[in-house]
């Protein structure tokens, strides 16, 4: 039997080693598991032929029954309904691998914008540490300043006042007429004095009687 040759239900019973209404019943049940009246080819008389793929088919499930020891309608699915249903099924979409252009750009404009805004932060992060060390120097220096007296103020600007070219050169001269002993003993004052200083207590910083704060002038209270 060549593959476009359709076989009638007599030529498909003698092939099959059954009779016509058997064809016919295995026919009926094929449509009813598939659940297609039309699963076979109707000719103009409207009935059926059977192709080489119908034979194969019928063949192996009339085998079945017989060796499996199936039912009929159990071998028909198996050689017909799973059959079909790999045939029917699509094919599940792919999801893509990659997202879509419009997205990635999204994306890039995005992570350039919150690098901007990081920069931005960290700049600011910056002078405000900058700032609070300025506040810090100058409330330092504020609280120095509400503790010295009038005569404190005074050797202040005189130490920090430049010396002229004539000051420097005379102190020069008088330190040549000067003896060892006596160029030791003021560095050793000095150092004294610094100490002092630098080691300076709250009862340092209260005024003896007879002296004011440097402010006083300043305010009347």
């Amino acid at each position: 039997m060549s593959e476009s040759k359709y076989l009638n239900s007599q030529d498909l019973a003698d092939k099959l080693g059954v009779n016509v209404n058997t064809i016919r019943r295995y026919s009926s049940l094929v449509e009813k598991v598939t659940k297609n009246d039309h699963y076979f080819k109707r000719n103009s008389q409207q009935g059926r032929e059977y192709s080489t793929d119908d034979f194969k088919k019928l063949k192996k499930m009339q085998k079945l029954a017989k060796d499996e020891n199936l039912s009929l309608q159990e071998a028909c699915e198996q050689c017909f309904v799973v059959v079909e249903l790999e045939k029917a099924e699509p094919k599940k979409a792919e999801a893509p691998d990659t997202v879509d252009q419009a997205q990635m750009e999204l994306f890039a404009a995005l992570k350039q914008t919150i690098d901007r805004q990081n920069t931005a932060i960290a700049k600011l992060e910056k002078q405000l540490a900058k700032i609070e060390k300025q506040n810090e120097r100058l409330l330092s220096q504020n609280t120095m300043a509400s503790t010295m007296t009038e005569d404190d103020l005074f050797n202040f600007q005189e130490e920090a006042k430049p010396k002229t070219e004539a000051e420097k050169r005379a102190e020069v001269e008088a330190d040549k007429n000067r003896s060892p002993e006596e160029v030791r003993k003021e560095i050793l004052e000095k150092a004294a004095e610094h100490q002092k200083g630098a080691a300076r207590t709250l009862a340092d910083m209260q005024l003896s009687d007879g002296k004011s704060h440097w402010w006083d002038r300043f305010f009347n209270f």
